[in-house]
């Protein structure tokens, strides 16, 4: 069921460092048939998105998290870039795993209005939730790999980790990297900005 402005669900078994996502595993590895986890996540998203047939095309999904704290973009930050979506006309979908909550409540506390967030989700369901939206960004996380692999338009935001190695493979794949890997110089103007332009 979908309570706003309180979160409601939580990527089960697809964290930041979800270990199914890490070995490559696909979505049809999960709990649940493909079709069933298609249908909960196109419920999830007329539920919690009411803009009628064009929501998944205005839906910008957004991971605060990651595994690793030296990886998180600063709440401030992130929140700035959601303000930034809304104001331009899109609707941030927050995305939670189940080491997320911090990162989560500290964006959500920062906004000027709520925004769903996503929970309890298997790791199919996540999937077909990513592929249904319009863009995605967050930090250099399992579900970052998840969403670039689902051919989402994904901007990756990468600080003391190096993208050489770490990022994202995809065909629709942008990396921002802080500059000398501290992640507070960066600007949501500039996450912003990448994230519109591998939208066109």
């Amino acid at each position: 069921s979908l309570t706003r402005p309180s979160p409601h669900l939580l990527p089960r078994g697809a964290g930041s460092e979800d270990a199914r996502a890490q070995r490559g595993a696909s979505p049809s590895e999960s709990s649940g048939r493909p079709a069933q986890q298609e249908v909960r996540a196109t419920q999830f998203l007329r539920g919690a998105v009411s803009s009628g047939e064009v929501i998944e095309a205005r839906t910008i999904a957004v991971h605060p998290g990651s595994g690793g704290r030296h990886k998180i973009w600063p709440a401030p930050q992130m929140a700035a870039l959601c303000e930034l979506l809304i104001q331009d006309g899109w609707q941030p979908l927050l995305i939670e795993g189940p080491a997320d909550a911090a990162a989560v409540a500290a964006v959500l506390a920062r906004l000027s209005q709520p925004v769903p967030v996503a929970r309890d989700l298997s790791l199919a369901a996540l999937a077909s939730l990513l592929a249904r939206c319009a863009g995605y960004a967050g930090n250099d996380s399992g579900v970052t790999h998840l969403a670039a692999l689902c051919g989402v338009p994904t901007v990756a935001v990468f600080g003391p980790t190096r993208p050489q190695v770490w990022r994202p493979l995809g065909l629709r794949v942008t990396v921002v990297e802080a500059a000398g890997g501290d992640l507070s110089s960066l600007g949501a103007d500039e996450v912003f900005e990448a994230l519109r332009s591998g939208m066109r």
